[in-house]
This record gives structure tokens, C-alpha cells and sequence, in this order.
């Protein structure tokens, strides 16, 4: 899983106290809600998004992150180039990052 994040730790962390970064923190992003980091600016496509689909479940982040310009035209989010093969690999990654006690 650590493997397949790399394609992510360039814009998000599973640190929540890594706020320069041009993402959002992904730690307990599964059930969390969408555009719900009150410290993190979204684009507008992102926050019309939220209305739309207010908690991120697995198959909506699934779906996000294999082409995140489909799902949400105009976010401001680049598909990562992800291998298919590392999607599983990457979603078990985030569903064990746990927000810190």
C-alpha cells in the first residue's frame, strides 16, 4: 500500500498536520465527507461535488481516483497515473490510515 501512495504523497498525506501541501489529508478518508478538511481550500468543482456526494465510500473513491476529471469536471486534481493493479493496494493503505488518538 505504501508503494502505491507514492503516486499520491507529492499533493496529500496521512498526516493531518502536513497542511502545505496542494492536497487535502487522506487519513480516515473513507466515510469522512467529501470536501469535509475545514482547514483545506477545494475548487469549486470539488465543494459542488460535496453536495452532490456527501461521504466518500469506496467505490466513489474508486471512481475518483481512476479519473477524477470525469467524476468531477473542472477539480483541480490530476489523475495520478495510478496502475489498475495498485488500486486495491492503495485503497487498503487508506482504509488502515487512522487518525492519530
Amino acid at each position: 500500500g505504501i508503494r502505491a501512495f507514492q503516486y499520491c504523497f507529492a499533493c496529500h498525506s496521512v498526516d493531518a498536520r502536513e497542511s502545505h501541501l496542494p492536497g487535502p489529508y487522506l487519513t480516515g478518508i473513507l466515510g469522512r465527507p467529501v470536501a469535509g478538511d475545514a482547514a483545506f481550500r477545494y475548487s469549486p468543482a470539488m465543494t459542488a461535488f460535496a453536495a452532490r456526494e456527501p461521504v466518500w465510500t469506496e467505490a466513489l473513491l474508486r471512481r475518483f481516483i481512476a479519473d477524477p476529471v470525469v467524476l468531477v469536471p473542472g477539480t483541480e486534481m490530476a489523475p495520478p497515473g495510478l496502475p489498475p493493479e495498485f488500486m486495491e493496494a492503495l485503497l487498503g493503505y487508506l482504509r488502515a490510515a487512522r487518525p492519530a488518538n
